[in-house]
């Protein structure tokens, strides 16, 4: 960003600066050095309504440097007023034929007033583009008061139309991306609503119907409630195969049991989730409790809830945490050897429990089911060890930033900061 506001400022300057450079038809770039504005050649014409030569070399060297001290507000205005704009005298061909609305007149400031000068002598002598001529001189709008014109309505024939084409565009399901959805999902690969405009346009024309605006398009898309079709994953292959015809009706209705079943299991676990009240496991920090309350640690996060329950709050020391590097040699959670078997894909459910048994469900609705697998089954079920053998030590940094927090911590909770084991 640094970098780019030093071009920009370079380029106002009319400095050499680092810019674009497009290739034709394309919109790749490089990266080019741009040349600075430097006075150019003065001219030596004898057309009639110019005086170029009463222009010193001296006078258009003052001008060029005052220009290119100006800021770009600053050039709007001074082309604006060196730079007027009149109607064509003579059309060399029909009018109707002609390309040029206007003609422009240039003129140089030389301290004793407004000087015509040819064109060429007015961009030579400035540096100033004619793009930037013509931006802010043949591109603006008359001055004076302009009348209000009241936007016309669209007619209802138009937005016929448009309810007329958006219904007749396929929809699809987005069982497998949502839970539920009343929207309907454009099924082509539309990836805005600028280019269903863009159809849209092409349907009105091979109809030769009116056209209505990008606006009232996409108020009636939106009316419809149509949407574009993004998936928040990728569709299964069941799903693509019912849609290509490749599977029986009773397949895919199979599928949409088994999708339904499992989104009643998760709302059943949300729901035993929350009704349990839930557990914070606290590790005891520095940031043990709000040090203006008079509340323990675990009595404040009691009472930071209540509705459904209070948090039900477990200390937290060195003994809690165990070492599982060891605990289990389990190479697969495959359930059966044989082909034809259920594979790994196939498990909808699984759990473990305390005595470091393995359960799993390949439907959401059966019994659980013990998860037979290959390899020594004494080295998977032993219990593990413990991870630590006593309270870690905290660096001799950590222990000096700790006890510069006592100042501004109630007394009765230094003795803890004090006992802490350090290097």
């Amino acid at each position: 960003m640094i970098k780019k506001n030093i071009n920009a400022q370079k380029r106002s300057r009319g400095q050499a600066y680092m810019g674009r450079k497009y290739e034709t038809d394309s919109a790749k770039f490089v990266i080019v050095e741009k040349p600075g504005k430097v006075l150019g050649e003065r001219c030596h014409c004898k057309t009639s309504g110019v005086k170029c030569s009463e222009v010193t070399d001296e006078t258009r060297a003052e001008i060029h440097k005052e220009v290119w001290c100006m800021s770009w507000p600053q050039r709007e205005i001074l082309v604006k007023s060196l730079v007027h704009k009149c109607n064509v005298c003579r059309h060399r061909v029909q009018q109707s034929e002609s390309g040029r609305q206007n003609t422009l007149k240039y003129n140089l400031n030389i301290g004793s007033g407004l000087v015509p000068v040819c064109k060429k002598m007015f961009l030579s002598t400035t540096g100033i583009t004619q793009h930037f001529i013509r931006t802010n001189v043949c591109d603006t709008k008359e001055s004076g008061p302009e009348e209000h014109q009241p936007k016309p309505s669209a007619s209802s024939s138009n937005r016929t139309a448009i309810k007329e084409f958006l219904a007749s565009l396929a929809t699809m399901p987005a069982h497998y991306c949502r839970k539920s959805s009343s929207k309907k999902y454009i099924e082509r690969s539309f990836n805005s609503k600028m280019k269903v405009y863009q159809e849209y346009k092409n349907w009105s024309k091979g109809r030769q119907l009116p056209i209505a605006s990008r606006q009232v398009f996409v108020d009636e898309f939106d009316a419809g409630n149509f949407a574009i079709f993004r998936p928040r994953k990728d569709q299964c292959d069941l799903c693509v195969s019912y849609a290509e015809g490749n599977i029986s009706e009773a397949t895919y209705t199979l599928h949409r049991l088994r999708k339904d079943m499992a989104q009643k299991a998760k709302e059943d676990d949300k729901k035993r989730a929350s009704e349990s009240g839930g557990t914070v496991k606290m590790i005891t920090s520095c940031v043990c409790h709000n040090i203006e309350s008079d509340l323990t640690p675990k009595e404040f996060i009691k009472e930071a809830r209540q509705n459904p329950c209070p948090y039900s709050v477990e200390y937290l020391d060195y003994s809690s945490f165990q070492d599982y590097t060891e605990v289990c040699g389990l190479k697969s959670i495959r359930s059966g050897r044989k082909p034809g078997d259920a594979q790994v894909a196939d498990i909808r459910c699984l759990q473990y429990t305390p005595d470091v048994c393995i359960l799993f469900k390949l439907v959401h609705d059966e019994d659980w089911k013990e998860l037979i697998v290959r390899g020594n089954f004494t080295s998977i079920k032993h219990q593990p060890k413990p991870l630590f053998s006593s309270q870690r030590q905290i660096a001799a940094a950590k222990f000096k930033h700790l006890q510069e927090l006592k100042p501004v911590i109630p007394k009765d909770i230094h003795g803890f900061y004090d006992s802490l084991p350090h290097e």
